[in-house]
């Protein structure tokens, strides 16, 4: 796998589910690791998904329960 197959494949992670776990993603993370623009934009993409994430969530009402 090279940094492009790794990029396209990372793009696709979700952090914080089952993706941290799946062996399909284990390859592009360890080149994420040693690759420093790899890595940068895999850290880009999962802050990206965090912060459109919380901006979905901060849109629905609280009600108690």
């Amino acid at each position: 796998m090279n940094s492009r197959e790794a990029k396209e494949t990372l793009i696709l992670f979700r952090p914080g589910t089952a993706d941290e776990e799946d062996p399909s993603f284990t390859e592009a993370r360890k080149l994420a690791e040693n690759d420093p623009a790899l890595g940068q934009s895999f850290r880009e993409h999962c802050e990206t998904i965090g912060r459109t994430l919380r901006q979905r969530f901060q849109k629905f009402p609280c009600r108690p329960a």
